[in-house]
This record gives structure tokens, sequence and C-alpha cells, in this order.
């Protein structure tokens, strides 16, 4: 019992350190054969914890980084939509701001030419 203790005690070891030595690794050699990355961990580690335990970590790895890209196109698809409602709401305003300075310089010249018939009936 107590050499089986000690069997996982080092499994456990050998499982953080395959988890910190996959984590930074490029998606490219993610991808790659489980051989060629398991050759890449110490080599005592990934026999120590089987090949399907690494699959699986790498798996999970993958999963998570494409969750991740995903996430971030959702983001940058939100932020185009909004600046584009954004610049939809400003050219909005601008067309309504020179509706309105029309409307008004109608209305001033409209007042002037009143004010000057008024003037050359008097």
């Amino acid at each position: 019992a107590e050499k089986e203790q000690e069997v996982q005690k080092h499994v456990r070891a050998a499982e953080k350190r395959i988890e910190k030595a996959l984590k930074p690794l490029s998606d490219r050699l993610l991808e790659a054969p489980l051989k060629d990355i398991c050759d890449r961990l110490a080599p005592n580690d990934c026999s120590l914890v089987g090949e399907q335990f690494v699959g699986d970590l790498v798996q999970d790895l993958i999963s998570a980084r494409a969750a991740e890209r995903r996430r971030e196109a959702q983001q940058a698809e939100r932020q185009r939509e909004e600046a584009k409602a954004k610049a939809a709401a400003q050219k909005a305003a601008e067309e309504r701001a020179a509706e309105v300075k029309a409307a008004a310089t109608k209305a001033a010249e409209a007042k002037a030419a009143e004010a000057a018939n008024l003037q050359r009936k008097a």
C-alpha cells in the first residue's frame, strides 16, 4: 500500500509536469502525432502516466484553445457590429442636425423676406 501511494505520488507529479510542458506548445506542435509530443516531454513522465492521458490532455488543450479563439472571434464581431451601429447613429445624428440647420436657415430667410416686405410697404 505504501509503495502504491509512492507510485501515485510520482504519477501525479508527472501529470503536473506534463500539463505544464504542454501549455506553451504551439497549436502546430499540439497537432503532431502523439509519439512526437511524448518525445518532447520527459520520456519517463510520458511512460509513467501513459500516452492516453497525454492524448486526452492534448485534446483538452486544443479544444480550450479553439473555444478561446471562437470567443475572441465572437467578441471581435460584436465590436465590429457595435462600431457599425455607432457609425450609423453618428451619421443619422449628423443628417438630422443638417436637416434642422437647413430648416432654421429657411425659416430665418422667410422671416427676413417678410421683414423686407413690411419695410417696403411702410
